[in-house]
């Protein structure tokens, strides 16, 4: 599978999962912290959890397509 301009589905998969944990360790930092920015870190922690999940749930749904 290829996106815009014939880049891998795989790379941009990956590179959203690297996203993803960077965002949760930011939230993750932020929250322990400071006391001002925790909101903000729980968000960042739960969009990151969220990118994760779902950019493999994609990735592992295409491997599993392409090895039927």
């Amino acid at each position: 599978m290829n996106y815009h301009f014939g880049v891998s589905g795989m790379l941009v998969w990956i590179i959203h999962i690297l996203f993803g944990i960077y965002f949760g360790y930011l939230g993750y930092t932020l929250v322990n912290s400071n006391e001002k920015l925790r909101l903000h870190g729980m968000i960042l922690g739960a969009v990151g959890t969220l990118m994760i999940v779902y950019h493999s749930h994609l990735m592992i749904n295409h491997m599993l397509e392409n090895n039927k």
